[in-house]
């Protein structure tokens, strides 16, 4: 996608990285807006698209940092997405009762 969107060649790997970080995340909040677009979301499939996102965000954080292209500043992120997951992880454990 970058390499028909921009005249970057070869494309920079931290440019890709921040196109992963974005879509991982926003894939959920996709989810669950376009499912309350059709008033078809409910608190338990909110916290499963949400608690998806932020667990695929972490992967790909962890990912990012093995790579040593990120300041470890960053790490503060990568410990909230993981974080999240587990809150939505334990709300639907929880809510499955």
């Amino acid at each position: 996608m970058l390499e028909s969107l921009t005249s970057e060649v070869p494309v920079s790997p931290i440019a890709v990285d921040v196109l992963r970080f974005l879509g991982a995340l926003n894939i959920g909040y996709v989810l669950v807006a376009g499912a309350g677009a059709y008033g078809a979301t409910s608190a338990v499939g909110a916290s499963a698209a949400l608690g998806l996102a932020n667990g695929s965000q972490f992967v790909l954080d962890l990912y990012a940092h093995r790579s040593g292209r990120w300041k470890q500043r960053l790490k503060g992120i990568t410990v909230l997405d993981g974080l999240f997951m587990l809150v939505h992880g334990v709300y639907l454990t929880y809510a499955a009762r």
